[in-house]
Protein backbone atom coordinates (compact mmCIF):
# COMPACT_ATOMS: atom_id res chain seq x y z
CA UNK A 1 0.00 0.00 0.00
CA UNK A 2 1.29 3.55 -0.64
CA UNK A 3 -0.31 6.96 0.14
CA UNK A 4 0.73 10.55 -1.90
CA UNK A 5 0.04 13.93 -1.24
CA UNK A 6 -0.39 15.53 -5.19
CA UNK A 7 0.79 19.42 -4.56
CA UNK A 8 -0.86 21.56 -8.23
CA UNK A 9 2.23 22.44 -10.72
CA UNK A 10 3.67 25.60 -9.10
CA UNK A 11 7.22 27.35 -9.59
CA UNK A 12 9.00 29.34 -6.82
CA UNK A 13 10.83 32.94 -7.46
CA UNK A 14 14.72 33.03 -7.46
CA UNK A 15 13.97 37.36 -8.25
CA UNK A 16 15.93 36.74 -11.54
CA UNK A 17 14.36 34.18 -13.76
CA UNK A 18 10.96 34.67 -15.31
CA UNK A 19 8.35 32.01 -15.23
CA UNK A 20 9.10 30.23 -18.73
CA UNK A 21 12.58 29.96 -17.23
CA UNK A 22 11.50 28.67 -13.97
CA UNK A 23 9.41 25.94 -15.37
CA UNK A 24 12.56 25.04 -18.09
CA UNK A 25 15.35 24.50 -14.97
CA UNK A 26 12.09 22.97 -12.73
CA UNK A 27 11.79 20.44 -15.65
CA UNK A 28 15.47 19.73 -16.02
CA UNK A 29 16.35 19.34 -12.35
CA UNK A 30 13.72 17.21 -11.95
CA UNK A 31 14.61 15.00 -14.80
CA UNK A 32 18.42 14.14 -13.63
CA UNK A 33 17.46 13.10 -9.87
CA UNK A 34 13.89 11.31 -10.99
CA UNK A 35 13.97 8.79 -13.85
CA UNK A 36 9.80 9.44 -13.86
CA UNK A 37 10.51 12.47 -15.95
CA UNK A 38 13.38 11.52 -18.03
CA UNK A 39 11.10 10.03 -20.74
CA UNK A 40 8.35 12.93 -20.03
CA UNK A 41 9.24 15.22 -22.70
CA UNK A 42 6.62 18.00 -21.47
CA UNK A 43 6.68 18.08 -17.89
CA UNK A 44 4.09 20.94 -17.16
CA UNK A 45 1.19 20.70 -19.19
CA UNK A 46 -1.21 23.06 -17.58
CA UNK A 47 -0.97 26.85 -17.02
CA UNK A 48 -4.21 28.15 -16.99
CA UNK A 49 -4.30 30.11 -13.58
CA UNK A 50 -1.24 32.02 -14.97
CA UNK A 51 -4.65 33.34 -18.01
CA UNK A 52 -6.52 33.72 -15.09
CA UNK A 53 -4.79 35.86 -12.56
CA UNK A 54 -3.85 37.95 -15.83
CA UNK A 55 0.43 36.86 -15.07
CA UNK A 56 2.64 36.72 -17.89
CA UNK A 57 4.86 33.93 -18.52
CA UNK A 58 7.98 36.48 -18.53
CA UNK A 59 6.66 37.93 -14.89
CA UNK A 60 9.69 37.45 -12.80
CA UNK A 61 8.60 36.51 -9.70
CA UNK A 62 10.33 37.56 -5.93
CA UNK A 63 12.79 35.41 -4.22
CA UNK A 64 10.92 32.82 -2.67
CA UNK A 65 7.61 33.70 -4.53
CA UNK A 66 5.05 30.87 -5.04
CA UNK A 67 3.13 31.31 -8.85
CA UNK A 68 0.73 28.31 -9.13
CA UNK A 69 0.47 27.70 -13.00
CA UNK A 70 -3.10 24.95 -12.44
CA UNK A 71 -5.94 23.90 -10.35
CA UNK A 72 -5.30 20.59 -10.97
CA UNK A 73 -2.90 17.86 -9.31
CA UNK A 74 -2.36 15.73 -11.51
CA UNK A 75 0.88 14.46 -11.59
CA UNK A 76 0.18 13.79 -15.30
CA UNK A 77 -0.36 17.61 -15.88
CA UNK A 78 2.88 18.56 -14.08
CA UNK A 79 1.81 18.41 -10.12
CA UNK A 80 4.47 16.82 -8.16
CA UNK A 81 3.61 13.73 -5.10
CA UNK A 82 4.64 13.57 -1.60
CA UNK A 83 4.70 9.82 -0.39
CA UNK A 84 3.25 9.86 2.95
CA UNK A 85 2.22 6.53 3.76
CA UNK A 86 3.93 6.35 7.40
CA UNK A 87 2.18 9.89 8.77
CA UNK A 88 -1.16 9.63 7.57
CA UNK A 89 -4.23 9.73 9.53
CA UNK A 90 -5.89 6.46 10.34
CA UNK A 91 -9.46 7.70 9.19
CA UNK A 92 -7.96 8.79 5.83
CA UNK A 93 -6.92 5.05 5.13
CA UNK A 94 -9.58 3.76 6.88
CA UNK A 95 -12.01 5.52 4.16
CA UNK A 96 -9.58 4.66 1.04
CA UNK A 97 -10.04 0.87 2.26
CA UNK A 98 -13.81 1.38 2.26
CA UNK A 99 -14.20 3.00 -0.70
CA UNK A 100 -11.38 0.33 -2.59
CA UNK A 101 -13.94 -3.05 -1.47
CA UNK A 102 -16.92 -1.43 -2.78
CA UNK A 103 -15.95 -2.65 -5.64
CA UNK A 104 -15.23 -6.56 -5.66
CA UNK A 105 -12.67 -8.01 -8.35
CA UNK A 106 -10.80 -5.02 -8.28
CA UNK A 107 -7.71 -5.89 -6.44
CA UNK A 108 -5.32 -2.39 -7.51
CA UNK A 109 -7.14 0.44 -7.07
CA UNK A 110 -6.29 4.36 -6.82
CA UNK A 111 -8.51 6.24 -4.01
CA UNK A 112 -8.73 9.97 -4.80
CA UNK A 113 -9.31 11.62 -1.47
CA UNK A 114 -10.03 14.85 -0.20
CA UNK A 115 -8.55 15.44 3.17
CA UNK A 116 -10.47 19.23 4.95
CA UNK A 117 -7.77 21.30 6.84
CA UNK A 118 -7.85 20.71 10.40
CA UNK A 119 -7.02 24.39 11.20
CA UNK A 120 -10.32 25.27 9.44
CA UNK A 121 -13.30 25.67 11.70
CA UNK A 122 -15.74 23.97 9.33
CA UNK A 123 -13.20 21.02 8.97
CA UNK A 124 -15.23 17.87 8.23
CA UNK A 125 -14.30 14.38 7.71
CA UNK A 126 -12.15 12.74 4.40
CA UNK A 127 -14.45 12.20 1.35
CA UNK A 128 -13.64 9.96 -1.76
CA UNK A 129 -13.64 11.84 -5.25
CA UNK A 130 -12.56 9.16 -7.66
CA UNK A 131 -11.48 5.64 -7.86
CA UNK A 132 -9.47 4.04 -10.30
CA UNK A 133 -8.59 0.54 -11.45
CA UNK A 134 -5.57 1.97 -13.46
CA UNK A 135 -3.98 4.24 -11.18
CA UNK A 136 -0.59 5.27 -12.57
CA UNK A 137 2.20 2.67 -10.89
CA UNK A 138 5.21 4.70 -10.84
CA UNK A 139 4.36 7.70 -8.30
CA UNK A 140 4.53 5.76 -5.14
CA UNK A 141 8.46 4.39 -6.86
CA UNK A 142 9.28 8.11 -7.92
CA UNK A 143 7.83 10.53 -5.38
CA UNK A 144 9.07 13.90 -5.47
CA UNK A 145 9.38 14.12 -2.00
CA UNK A 146 9.11 11.27 0.36
CA UNK A 147 10.36 7.79 0.92
CA UNK A 148 9.80 5.11 -2.56
CA UNK A 149 7.67 1.99 -1.95
CA UNK A 150 7.62 -0.81 -4.47
CA UNK A 151 4.42 -0.99 -5.16
CA UNK A 152 4.44 -3.26 -8.65
CA UNK A 153 6.49 -6.05 -5.80
CA UNK A 154 3.89 -5.44 -3.37
CA UNK A 155 1.49 -6.13 -6.03
CA UNK A 156 2.84 -9.34 -8.02
CA UNK A 157 3.57 -10.95 -4.22
CA UNK A 158 -0.54 -10.62 -3.71
CA UNK A 159 -1.10 -11.85 -6.99
CA UNK A 160 1.13 -15.25 -7.04
CA UNK A 161 0.58 -15.56 -2.85
CA UNK A 162 -1.34 -18.41 -2.09
CA UNK A 163 -4.19 -16.21 -0.68
CA UNK A 164 -3.68 -14.16 -3.87
CA UNK A 165 -7.24 -13.54 -6.78
CA UNK A 166 -5.85 -16.38 -8.75
CA UNK A 167 -5.98 -19.09 -6.49
CA UNK A 168 -9.47 -17.95 -4.98
CA UNK A 169 -11.38 -17.18 -8.91
CA UNK A 170 -13.22 -20.43 -8.88
CA UNK A 171 -14.03 -20.62 -12.67
CA UNK A 172 -10.52 -20.96 -13.59
CA UNK A 173 -10.03 -23.42 -10.55
CA UNK A 174 -12.68 -26.19 -13.12
CA UNK A 175 -9.57 -25.66 -15.68
CA UNK A 176 -12.48 -24.58 -18.55
CA UNK A 177 -9.54 -24.15 -21.03
CA UNK A 178 -7.99 -27.20 -21.27
CA UNK A 179 -7.67 -28.88 -24.36
CA UNK A 180 -9.82 -31.69 -24.22
CA UNK A 181 -13.04 -29.67 -23.88
CA UNK A 182 -15.14 -29.61 -27.02
CA UNK A 183 -15.08 -26.24 -28.58
CA UNK A 184 -19.42 -26.22 -28.69
CA UNK A 185 -21.37 -26.23 -25.83
CA UNK A 186 -24.76 -24.28 -26.62
CA UNK A 187 -26.80 -22.19 -24.43
CA UNK A 188 -30.01 -23.40 -23.74
CA UNK A 189 -32.79 -21.66 -26.24
CA UNK A 190 -34.90 -18.70 -25.21
CA UNK A 191 -38.14 -18.16 -27.39
CA UNK A 192 -40.02 -15.46 -25.01
CA UNK A 193 -40.77 -12.32 -27.97
CA UNK A 194 -42.69 -10.55 -25.09
CA UNK A 195 -40.01 -9.95 -23.45
CA UNK A 196 -38.17 -8.07 -26.31
CA UNK A 197 -38.66 -3.86 -25.44
CA UNK A 198 -37.78 -4.36 -21.89
CA UNK A 199 -33.99 -5.45 -22.64
CA UNK A 200 -33.06 -4.47 -25.53
CA UNK A 201 -29.34 -3.24 -24.93
CA UNK A 202 -29.34 -3.75 -21.31
CA UNK A 203 -26.90 -6.30 -20.35
CA UNK A 204 -27.24 -6.27 -16.73
CA UNK A 205 -30.60 -6.59 -17.13
CA UNK A 206 -30.36 -9.78 -18.43
CA UNK A 207 -27.59 -10.99 -16.13
CA UNK A 208 -30.62 -9.93 -13.27
CA UNK A 209 -32.99 -11.72 -14.92
CA UNK A 210 -30.94 -14.95 -15.45
CA UNK A 211 -30.44 -14.34 -11.35
CA UNK A 212 -33.88 -14.77 -10.66
CA UNK A 213 -34.44 -17.79 -12.53
CA UNK A 214 -31.64 -19.40 -10.18
CA UNK A 215 -33.35 -17.78 -7.31
CA UNK A 216 -30.02 -15.31 -6.89
CA UNK A 217 -30.71 -11.61 -5.92
CA UNK A 218 -29.02 -9.08 -8.00
CA UNK A 219 -27.91 -6.13 -6.61
CA UNK A 220 -27.68 -2.76 -8.99
CA UNK A 221 -25.07 -0.40 -8.46
CA UNK A 222 -26.78 1.54 -11.57
CA UNK A 223 -27.97 0.94 -15.07
CA UNK A 224 -24.74 -0.62 -16.41
CA UNK A 225 -22.98 -2.18 -13.00
CA UNK A 226 -24.88 -5.02 -11.10
CA UNK A 227 -23.34 -7.25 -8.33
CA UNK A 228 -24.52 -11.16 -8.11
CA UNK A 229 -24.41 -13.46 -4.90
CA UNK A 230 -24.24 -17.11 -4.40
CA UNK A 231 -23.49 -18.36 -1.13
CA UNK A 232 -19.94 -16.53 0.47
CA UNK A 233 -19.17 -15.98 -3.50
CA UNK A 234 -20.03 -12.88 -5.22
CA UNK A 235 -19.20 -11.33 -8.89
CA UNK A 236 -19.72 -7.65 -10.02
CA UNK A 237 -20.62 -6.86 -13.71
CA UNK A 238 -20.49 -4.36 -16.16
CA UNK A 239 -22.85 -4.41 -18.70
CA UNK A 240 -21.91 -8.38 -19.90
CA UNK A 241 -18.23 -8.69 -18.27
CA UNK A 242 -17.51 -9.71 -14.61
CA UNK A 243 -15.24 -9.09 -12.71
CA UNK A 244 -13.06 -11.95 -13.28
CA UNK A 245 -11.91 -10.99 -17.18
CA UNK A 246 -8.48 -9.97 -16.66
CA UNK A 247 -7.30 -5.97 -17.02
CA UNK A 248 -4.99 -7.87 -19.71
CA UNK A 249 -7.66 -9.23 -21.79
CA UNK A 250 -9.92 -6.12 -22.41
CA UNK A 251 -6.94 -4.15 -22.95
CA UNK A 252 -5.59 -6.59 -25.91
CA UNK A 253 -9.15 -6.99 -27.12
CA UNK A 254 -9.07 -2.93 -27.38
CA UNK A 255 -6.09 -2.63 -29.45
CA UNK A 256 -6.06 -3.83 -32.72
CA UNK A 257 -2.57 -3.54 -33.54
CA UNK A 258 -1.89 -5.57 -30.47
CA UNK A 259 -4.83 -8.25 -31.06
CA UNK A 260 -3.67 -8.76 -34.65
CA UNK A 261 -0.27 -9.56 -33.23
CA UNK A 262 -1.38 -12.45 -30.84
CA UNK A 263 -3.65 -13.98 -32.96
CA UNK A 264 -1.13 -14.19 -36.05
CA UNK A 265 1.30 -15.87 -33.69
CA UNK A 266 -1.49 -18.42 -32.51
CA UNK A 267 -1.98 -19.13 -36.43
CA UNK A 268 -5.09 -17.24 -36.63
CA UNK A 269 -6.08 -15.37 -39.47
CA UNK A 270 -6.78 -11.45 -38.99
CA UNK A 271 -7.27 -10.83 -43.17
CA UNK A 272 -8.68 -13.08 -46.07
CA UNK A 273 -7.05 -15.89 -46.47
CA UNK A 274 -7.72 -19.49 -47.92
CA UNK A 275 -5.69 -22.53 -48.48
CA UNK A 276 -6.86 -23.86 -51.63
CA UNK A 277 -8.37 -20.27 -53.05
CA UNK A 278 -6.32 -18.11 -55.53
CA UNK A 279 -5.49 -15.25 -53.37
CA UNK A 280 -6.76 -12.91 -56.23
CA UNK A 281 -10.23 -14.19 -56.29
CA UNK A 282 -11.73 -13.07 -53.14
CA UNK A 283 -15.63 -14.13 -53.65
CA UNK A 284 -17.83 -10.86 -53.29
CA UNK A 285 -20.20 -13.19 -51.12
CA UNK A 286 -19.05 -13.05 -47.39
CA UNK A 287 -20.68 -12.53 -44.51
CA UNK A 288 -20.38 -11.57 -40.75
CA UNK A 289 -20.34 -14.05 -37.67
CA UNK A 290 -20.12 -13.79 -34.27
CA UNK A 291 -19.37 -16.52 -31.92
CA UNK A 292 -20.11 -16.33 -28.33
CA UNK A 293 -17.67 -18.58 -26.50
CA UNK A 294 -18.19 -18.48 -21.97
CA UNK A 295 -15.84 -20.87 -20.45
CA UNK A 296 -13.76 -21.64 -23.60
CA UNK A 297 -16.81 -23.09 -25.60
CA UNK A 298 -19.17 -21.65 -27.77
CA UNK A 299 -22.52 -21.38 -26.31
CA UNK A 300 -24.11 -19.54 -29.77
CA UNK A 301 -23.50 -17.92 -32.78
CA UNK A 302 -25.25 -15.47 -35.20
CA UNK A 303 -24.78 -13.90 -38.38
CA UNK A 304 -25.12 -10.63 -38.71
CA UNK A 305 -26.21 -8.81 -41.89
CA UNK A 306 -28.19 -5.56 -43.51
CA UNK A 307 -31.43 -6.09 -45.09
CA UNK A 308 -34.35 -3.89 -46.26
CA UNK A 309 -36.64 -2.77 -43.60
CA UNK A 310 -40.17 -4.14 -44.19
CA UNK A 311 -43.06 -1.78 -45.13
CA UNK A 312 -40.79 0.89 -45.29
CA UNK A 313 -42.58 3.83 -46.73
CA UNK A 314 -40.86 7.24 -47.36
CA UNK A 315 -40.99 10.35 -49.81
CA UNK A 316 -38.27 12.41 -48.98
CA UNK A 317 -34.79 11.12 -49.81
CA UNK A 318 -34.18 7.82 -48.86
CA UNK A 319 -30.65 6.95 -47.23
CA UNK A 320 -29.35 3.76 -46.80
CA UNK A 321 -29.63 3.81 -43.09
CA UNK A 322 -32.75 4.65 -43.46
CA UNK A 323 -34.16 1.80 -45.75
CA UNK A 324 -31.93 -0.94 -44.69
CA UNK A 325 -31.51 -2.49 -41.29
CA UNK A 326 -29.09 -4.56 -39.08
CA UNK A 327 -30.70 -8.34 -38.52
CA UNK A 328 -29.40 -11.37 -36.58
CA UNK A 329 -29.89 -15.06 -37.38
CA UNK A 330 -28.93 -17.59 -34.87
CA UNK A 331 -26.90 -20.25 -36.87
CA UNK A 332 -25.68 -22.26 -33.68
CA UNK A 333 -27.18 -25.42 -34.79
CA UNK A 334 -24.96 -25.13 -37.66
CA UNK A 335 -21.96 -23.96 -36.52
CA UNK A 336 -19.05 -26.07 -37.95
CA UNK A 337 -16.24 -27.11 -35.61
CA UNK A 338 -13.62 -25.76 -37.66
CA UNK A 339 -15.00 -22.23 -36.58
CA UNK A 340 -15.79 -23.31 -33.39
CA UNK A 341 -12.05 -24.32 -32.61
CA UNK A 342 -11.05 -20.95 -34.29
CA UNK A 343 -13.16 -18.80 -31.86
CA UNK A 344 -11.85 -20.83 -28.77
CA UNK A 345 -8.13 -20.63 -29.91
CA UNK A 346 -8.80 -16.58 -30.85
CA UNK A 347 -9.77 -16.17 -27.16
CA UNK A 348 -7.19 -18.22 -25.59
CA UNK A 349 -4.53 -16.12 -27.40
CA UNK A 350 -6.10 -13.39 -25.98
CA UNK A 351 -5.63 -14.18 -22.40
CA UNK A 352 -8.50 -16.53 -21.95
CA UNK A 353 -11.21 -13.43 -21.19
CA UNK A 354 -14.39 -15.79 -19.38
CA UNK A 355 -16.50 -14.43 -21.68
CA UNK A 356 -15.89 -13.19 -25.12
CA UNK A 357 -17.55 -12.09 -28.85
CA UNK A 358 -15.32 -13.32 -31.41
CA UNK A 359 -16.36 -11.73 -35.26
CA UNK A 360 -15.95 -13.59 -38.03
CA UNK A 361 -15.44 -13.15 -41.48
CA UNK A 362 -16.17 -16.10 -43.63
CA UNK A 363 -18.24 -17.30 -47.04
CA UNK A 364 -20.57 -19.87 -44.73
CA UNK A 365 -20.00 -20.70 -41.11
CA UNK A 366 -21.78 -24.41 -41.67
CA UNK A 367 -18.40 -25.70 -44.01
CA UNK A 368 -14.79 -26.60 -43.17
CA UNK A 369 -12.55 -23.67 -42.81
CA UNK A 370 -9.76 -25.52 -45.74
CA UNK A 371 -12.89 -24.85 -48.60
CA UNK A 372 -13.16 -21.13 -48.23
CA UNK A 373 -11.75 -17.54 -47.44
CA UNK A 374 -11.97 -16.48 -43.84
CA UNK A 375 -10.79 -14.44 -41.07
CA UNK A 376 -11.34 -13.37 -37.47
CA UNK A 377 -11.76 -9.46 -37.30
CA UNK A 378 -12.03 -8.48 -33.89
CA UNK A 379 -12.88 -9.67 -30.12
CA UNK A 380 -14.81 -8.03 -27.61
CA UNK A 381 -14.82 -8.69 -24.04
CA UNK A 382 -18.53 -7.47 -23.24
CA UNK A 383 -20.45 -8.66 -26.05
CA UNK A 384 -24.29 -7.90 -26.61
CA UNK A 385 -26.07 -10.69 -24.65
CA UNK A 386 -29.37 -9.15 -26.23
CA UNK A 387 -28.19 -10.17 -29.53
CA UNK A 388 -28.40 -13.82 -28.90
CA UNK A 389 -31.62 -13.30 -26.93
CA UNK A 390 -33.72 -11.70 -29.64
CA UNK A 391 -32.48 -12.69 -33.04
CA UNK A 392 -34.62 -11.15 -36.01
CA UNK A 393 -34.66 -15.19 -37.32
CA UNK A 394 -34.22 -18.55 -35.20
CA UNK A 395 -34.61 -19.42 -31.64
CA UNK A 396 -32.85 -17.25 -28.91
CA UNK A 397 -30.42 -18.72 -26.50
CA UNK A 398 -30.55 -18.33 -22.76
CA UNK A 399 -26.51 -17.33 -22.98
CA UNK A 400 -26.63 -15.07 -19.37
CA UNK A 401 -27.46 -18.27 -17.79
CA UNK A 402 -24.68 -20.03 -19.20
CA UNK A 403 -22.38 -17.21 -17.91
CA UNK A 404 -23.76 -17.37 -14.14
CA UNK A 405 -23.33 -21.57 -14.55
CA UNK A 406 -19.92 -20.91 -15.40
CA UNK A 407 -19.45 -18.50 -12.76
CA UNK A 408 -20.99 -20.50 -10.41
CA UNK A 409 -20.90 -24.41 -11.05
CA UNK A 410 -22.92 -25.99 -8.00
CA UNK A 411 -26.16 -23.78 -9.74
CA UNK A 412 -26.31 -26.25 -11.92
CA UNK A 413 -27.27 -28.87 -9.61
CA UNK A 414 -29.57 -27.24 -7.76
CA UNK A 415 -33.26 -27.76 -8.89
CA UNK A 416 -35.38 -24.47 -8.24
CA UNK A 417 -39.10 -24.35 -7.31
CA UNK A 418 -41.16 -22.28 -8.62
CA UNK A 419 -43.94 -20.80 -6.10
CA UNK A 420 -47.20 -19.19 -7.39
CA UNK A 421 -48.74 -16.47 -5.04
CA UNK A 422 -52.23 -14.30 -5.57
CA UNK A 423 -51.35 -10.66 -4.71
CA UNK A 424 -54.39 -8.67 -3.64
CA UNK A 425 -53.51 -4.94 -3.59
CA UNK A 426 -55.87 -2.23 -1.91
CA UNK A 427 -56.28 1.12 -1.55
CA UNK A 428 -56.40 4.21 -4.09
CA UNK A 429 -54.68 1.66 -6.66
CA UNK A 430 -56.70 1.92 -10.10
CA UNK A 431 -56.07 4.54 -12.54
CA UNK A 432 -52.74 5.72 -11.71
CA UNK A 433 -50.68 2.87 -14.33
CA UNK A 434 -50.01 0.18 -11.75
CA UNK A 435 -50.89 -2.90 -13.99
CA UNK A 436 -48.43 -1.10 -16.41
CA UNK A 437 -45.32 -0.81 -13.50
CA UNK A 438 -46.48 -4.91 -12.58
CA UNK A 439 -45.87 -5.86 -15.73
CA UNK A 440 -42.72 -4.20 -16.12
CA UNK A 441 -41.67 -5.36 -12.77
CA UNK A 442 -42.55 -8.62 -13.27
CA UNK A 443 -40.58 -8.72 -17.15
CA UNK A 444 -37.43 -7.49 -15.08
CA UNK A 445 -37.94 -10.32 -12.70
CA UNK A 446 -38.72 -13.22 -14.93
CA UNK A 447 -42.22 -13.58 -13.49
CA UNK A 448 -44.76 -15.09 -15.52
CA UNK A 449 -48.71 -14.21 -14.82
CA UNK A 450 -51.31 -11.71 -14.93
CA UNK A 451 -52.73 -8.56 -13.49
CA UNK A 452 -56.39 -7.08 -13.18
CA UNK A 453 -58.51 -4.51 -11.64
CA UNK A 454 -61.16 -5.73 -9.42
CA UNK A 455 -64.94 -4.61 -9.06
CA UNK A 456 -64.11 -3.67 -5.30
CA UNK A 457 -60.92 -0.56 -6.97
CA UNK A 458 -58.52 -3.17 -5.91
CA UNK A 459 -55.71 -4.50 -8.61
CA UNK A 460 -55.00 -8.41 -8.40
CA UNK A 461 -51.61 -10.10 -9.33
CA UNK A 462 -51.50 -13.22 -10.28
CA UNK A 463 -47.54 -13.73 -10.21
CA UNK A 464 -45.46 -17.48 -10.95
CA UNK A 465 -41.41 -17.26 -10.54
CA UNK A 466 -38.66 -18.04 -8.44
CA UNK A 467 -39.32 -16.89 -4.87
CA UNK A 468 -36.54 -14.51 -4.93
CA UNK A 469 -38.10 -12.68 -7.81
CA UNK A 470 -41.52 -13.00 -6.30
CA UNK A 471 -40.24 -11.58 -2.75
CA UNK A 472 -39.01 -8.78 -4.67
CA UNK A 473 -42.07 -7.81 -6.35
CA UNK A 474 -44.08 -7.94 -3.09
CA UNK A 475 -41.24 -5.75 -1.61
CA UNK A 476 -42.34 -3.07 -4.24
CA UNK A 477 -46.37 -3.57 -4.40
CA UNK A 478 -46.93 -1.15 -1.46
CA UNK A 479 -44.98 1.62 -3.01
CA UNK A 480 -46.16 1.06 -7.05
CA UNK A 481 -45.02 3.73 -9.04
CA UNK A 482 -45.00 6.04 -5.84
CA UNK A 483 -42.11 6.78 -3.80
CA UNK A 484 -43.91 5.91 -0.53
CA UNK A 485 -45.63 3.14 0.27
CA UNK A 486 -49.17 3.59 -0.27
CA UNK A 487 -50.82 0.11 -0.53
CA UNK A 488 -51.92 -2.44 1.42
CA UNK A 489 -50.82 -5.91 0.31
CA UNK A 490 -53.24 -9.87 1.24
CA UNK A 491 -51.08 -12.43 -0.22
CA UNK A 492 -52.55 -16.35 -1.13
CA UNK A 493 -50.03 -18.67 -2.43
CA UNK A 494 -51.60 -21.04 -5.32
CA UNK A 495 -50.71 -24.37 -7.60
CA UNK A 496 -48.11 -24.41 -9.77
CA UNK A 497 -49.67 -23.61 -13.31
CA UNK A 498 -48.57 -22.42 -16.94
CA UNK A 499 -48.55 -18.90 -18.39
CA UNK A 500 -47.12 -17.33 -21.21
CA UNK A 501 -45.67 -14.38 -20.12
CA UNK A 502 -47.13 -11.57 -17.77
CA UNK A 503 -50.18 -9.95 -19.36
CA UNK A 504 -51.87 -6.95 -17.81
CA UNK A 505 -55.79 -8.21 -17.96
CA UNK A 506 -58.47 -5.67 -18.59
CA UNK A 507 -61.65 -7.44 -17.78
CA UNK A 508 -62.84 -6.23 -14.62
CA UNK A 509 -63.27 -10.11 -12.53
CA UNK A 510 -61.45 -11.86 -11.39
CA UNK A 511 -61.57 -15.68 -10.75
CA UNK A 512 -62.02 -17.24 -8.09
CA UNK A 513 -59.60 -20.05 -6.54
CA UNK A 514 -61.66 -22.78 -7.61
CA UNK A 515 -61.40 -21.30 -11.26
CA UNK A 516 -58.57 -23.32 -14.08
CA UNK A 517 -55.58 -21.57 -13.88
CA UNK A 518 -54.03 -21.89 -16.69
CA UNK A 519 -53.50 -19.33 -19.44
Amino acid sequence: MSACLRIAPNVIGDGTHNINELISEKKNNKSKRNPKYRVDSDYILRTELLDVNGISREYVPAEGERIWLAGVANISAGGESIQLLDRLDTEVIQVAERAASAFPGIYYVGVDIIVPDDSSETAGSPYVIEVNSNSATSTPVFPDFGKPIDLPRLLLEYLFSASGPARTIQHAEKGQYCPELHPIRLAAPWNYPFYTPRFRNRQNALISLAAYKYDLKPYNISTSISNIVYGDKHVLFHQSTPDVVPQVARRVCLNRVLRNKRLNEAGINTSLTSSTHDPGKVPSRLRKFRALTIGGQVVAALERGIEPIRNYESNNIETHQQRFGEFFRDVSEILHADFASIATQSVEALFNPLIAGVDIVAEDISRPLPSQYWMVSQITCSPSLDWHYFPTYGVGRDVASALLLQLFPKLEQTKIQLQHWRIRVKGKVQGIGYRKWVQRSAFSKGIVGKVLNRPDKSVEIWAQGSHTALAALLDQCPYGPHEKPSFDIDLEPLPITEYQGFRVDHSSSAAHSGTSLKE
